[in-house]
C-alpha cells in the first residue's frame, strides 16, 4: 500500500524511506499538484517493484509523477559518496523542499552514509528566517541550486560565515562562470552535476564540464542528451494528463530531451531544454 509523507515533516519522510513500501513525497503546499498525483497514486497500480514516487518539477495543474526503485538510488552512493567527500563526519546542509528529488536525495544520501542532515527547508514551520541558508548551524556541504548559491555568497559578502574548505553540490539549473568564480573567491569547492528526476545522476564535475557519472553512458543524438544508466526510474504515474518529455529506446537509452555537446574527450556541456 502506498503511504503519503509530506515535507514539512522531514523526519517522517526519511524514516518512510527507510521501509520497502512505497512512499509518495508531497509538496504540502502545493495542494493542487498533491490533491492531482494523490488521486493518481491512490487509484492507479504502481509499476512493480516501486519504493519511491516524486514530482517532477512543472505547473502545479499538470505534475508528472515518477516511480523509482530502491536500487536506482542505491547504486549511485558510493559514486555519489566519493564525487562529494562526504564521510560519517560530514554535516550536510539541505535548504529545499524534500518534496524536490534534489534535497530529498542529499538528505537520504547523507543518512543512509551516515553523516548528518540538516534540513533547513522553507517547508518547515514557522520559518519566519528570510533564508534557510541563514542557519546558524555548522555545515561542511550544502545542496543548492544556483540561485541559492547566489543567495549564499550575497550572505557571506555581507558578513557572513567563511566558506574555505566547505563545498556546494549545485544542480537543477546551468551554473555561470561569474557565480562559479565568486564560489571560488571565498574558497568553496563547488561540484556540480547534470540530471533529472527520470534519469537521476546523468553527468558530474568540478568545472564548466562535465563528465559522464559513474556507470553511466553519455551519448548525443541530434544534440539530444541521452543516457544508458542504472539509475533511471521505472515509469510515471499519469497525473493530470502532462505531456511526457522522457524517451526511451529499445536498448535502454533514455534522454528528457535536454540539448549538449559532447567534446572529443568526452567532455558534456549542457545547453538547456530542448522545447
Amino acid at each position: 500500500m502506498l503511504r503519503l509523507a509530506f515535507d514539512d515533516q522531514p523526519d517522517d519522510v526519511l524514516a518512510a524511506m527507510d521501509d520497502d513500501q512505497p512512499v509518495a513525497v508531497l509538496d504540502r503546499h502545493r495542494h493542487r499538484a498533491a490533491s492531482t498525483l494523490s488521486a493518481a497514486v491512490l487509484t492507479k497500480p504502481l509499476p512493480a517493484g516501486t519504493w519511491l514516487v516524486a514530482l517532477t518539477s512543472g505547473s502545479e495543474l499538470h505534475p508528472r509523477a515518477v516511480c523509482r526503485t530502491r536500487a536506482s538510488w542505491q547504486a549511485s552512493v558510493d559514486p555519489f559518496t566519493a564525487l562529494t567527500a562526504t564521510t560519517h563526519a560530514t554535516r550536510v546542509l539541505v535548504p529545499g523542499p524534500l518534496s524536490s528529488t534534489l534535497f530529498l536525495y542529499a538528505a537520504w544520501h547523507a543518512r543512509h552514509v551516515g553523516a548528518r542532515p540538516i534540513i533547513a527547508s522553507p517547508a518547515l514551520p514557522g520559518g519566519a528566517r528570510t533564508s534557510p541558508l541563514a542557519t546558524d548551524e555548522p555545515w561542511d556541504i550544502v545542496h543548492l541550486v544556483p540561485q541559492q548559491l547566489r543567495l549564499l555568497l550575497d550572505l557571506v559578502d555581507a558578513g557572513g560565515p567563511e566558506l574555505g574548505g566547505r563545498t556546494a553540490v549545485v544542480a537543477g539549473a546551468a551554473l555561470s562562470p561569474t557565480l562559479r568564480e565568486r564560489a571560488r573567491h571565498h574558497g568553496l569547492r563547488v561540484v556540480t552535476y547534470y540530471g533529472a528526476a527520470e534519469l537521476s545522476f546523468v553527468a558530474a564535475g568540478d568545472g564548466e564540464a562535465l563528465r559522464a557519472f559513474p556507470g553511466v553512458q553519455v551519448d548525443l543524438r541530434d544534440g539530444e542528451v541521452w543516457a544508458l544508466s542504472p539509475y533511471v526510474a521505472l515509469d510515471y504515474v499519469p497525473a493530470g494528463g502532462a505531456a511526457s518529455p522522457w524517451r526511451r529506446d529499445e536498448s535502454g537509452w533514455s534522454t528528457v530531451g535536454d540539448r549538449g555537446r559532447l567534446d572529443d574527450e568526452g567532455r558534456l556541456y549542457i545547453h538547456g531544454r530542448g522545447g
